[in-house]
């Protein structure tokens, strides 16, 4: 994945709230589930009108956490899946039919596996429910991340 100067972004739906302007710091992400592999492109506002479009008509719904797993290329980073989700699967195929013919990360493949990285001090637990009302965009400039968007389901006041 590129990194220093280069722009990219990705939408994703964070666990705690997260306000339009806050930044962190690669690999510090607060725990999420990522919507849509990396876009290896600048983040601009009609990205945001054209997802929005997509999914202004989705009701909020909840996810479930699942059990503990390990992800990445080593399988050595900690992760809780979520379980089958058919709601969550329609939000990532109207993002795939929107952005997919941005150039994104290729070391991200089918089938998709939403999940939530563990982060120290990650209090959810397998079974635990979590409300998803909409989802945040975050953009990578010199290796900082800042919330750049915030795009709400039809009715949702959980845009995280």
């Amino acid at each position: 994945m590129p990194d220093g100067g280069s722009r990219e972004f990705i939408p994703a739906f964070f666990v705690d709230v997260v306000e339009k302007g806050e930044t962190f710091p690669r690999g510090k992400w607060p725990p999420h589930i990522t919507l849509f592999p990396p876009l290896l492109a600048p983040y601009y506002n009609y990205y945001g009108d054209t997802m929005r479009g997509v999914v202004n008509t989705l009701s909020p719904f909840d996810v479930t956490v699942g059990e503990d797993d390990l992800f990445g290329p080593d399988h050595n980073v900690p992760v809780k899946r979520i379980q089958e989700s058919p709601r969550l699967q329609v939000v990532h195929t109207a993002l795939v039919r929107t952005l997919a013919n941005l150039m994104h990360d290729p070391t991200y493949r089918q089938p998709y596996n939403p999940h939530i990285t563990a982060q120290p001090g990650m209090t959810l637990a397998t079974g635990d429910t979590v409300h998803v009302g909409g989802f945040s965009v975050v953009e990578k400039e010199s290796g900082v991340w800042t919330v750049v968007d915030k795009i709400g389901f039809k009715g949702g006041n959980n845009v995280r």
